[in-house]
């Protein structure tokens, strides 16, 4: 990874390249420089229906996933998969949730491009959420 530092009669500008832009690095006022790791966040749609949402690029993968679906099922749980693809055409079930009402998940160690959520089964919800957030 690139890094380039601006030097400066005070201080040092630190950027770090991504993969897709230029990213700047914290710094302490002793001029120690630290990373804040590359993350990812999206809103992986609202389901009324079964089937698969808006795939979303994170353009340089993750490997750590934490994702949350919310769904208003009172007695029959609905089936929600987090899906992931690394071309963006071929998915693959990372993790899949059958709760009734909310919850929070993890997954490690599946890096993909790609991410989207899937429903394969409304059970007896009318509305079902789902977000995601990464890390590397």
């Amino acid at each position: 990874m690139p890094v380039y530092v601006y030097p400066s009669v005070q201080y040092a500008k630190a950027q770090v390249w991504d993969g897709s832009d230029w990213q700047n690095l914290l710094g302490t006022s002793e001029g120690k420089v630290y990373v804040i790791p590359p993350s990812f966040e999206a809103d992986l749609g609202t389901f009324t229906a079964t089937g698969a949402g808006e795939a979303k690029d994170t353009v340089i993968g993750f490997d750590k996933w934490t994702w949350v679906q919310t769904n208003d099922a009172s007695s029959t749980a609905p089936d929600i998969r987090l899906q992931g693809s690394i071309d963006g055409t071929n998915w693959f079930d990372l993790d899949t949730s059958t709760t009734i009402g909310s919850e929070m998940r993890h997954v490690v160690n599946k890096p993909v491009r790609y991410i989207r959520a899937y429903v394969s089964d409304m059970g007896d919800a009318s509305s079902i959420t789902v977000k995601v957030f990464a890390i590397r």
